[in-house]
């Protein structure tokens, strides 16, 4: 069975995660968490994807809601990864504006657009 890293930047969102997502999902995700900070979170993600042999997902705040900095922030992450990944499945999740607020805004649990796109990458990499 080849399960997923999914990185995020703290415990509480580890947590949300979990809550988030399907039992049958989260048996799918070895989820690891970095020191309460989302360059670490990079860094973590870096390694992982370095040492090969697990697809990686990388969840992180995007802190604001203008389109226009999200995308340069996805662009600009997505470089520094794409450079590290030997071969690995790899994804990164922008939660909009910050992964707190999807979770206290949610009309739902299944209806949560995040949590559906983290659904489709296990489901497609986790064998």
């Amino acid at each position: 069975m080849n399960k997923v890293y999914l990185v995020s930047k703290s415990s509480a969102d580890a947590d949300r995660l979990r809550r988030m997502l399907p039992p049958a999902t989260c048996r799918e995700i070895d989820f690891v968490v970095a020191d309460d900070d989302p360059v670490a979170a990079i860094s973590t993600t870096r390694t992982l994807l370095a040492l090969g042999g697990q697809p990686v997902g990388l969840v992180l705040d995007a802190y604001t809601t203008d389109a226009t900095e999200i995308a340069s922030k996805r662009q600009t992450i997505e470089g520094l990864l794409s450079k590290a990944a030997a071969n690995v499945a790899w994804r990164l999740f922008i939660a909009v504006p910050d992964l707190g607020n999807v979770w206290e805004n949610r009309a739902a649990v299944n209806q949560i657009p995040l949590a559906q796109e983290i659904r489709e990458f296990v489901g497609s990499v986790a064998n």
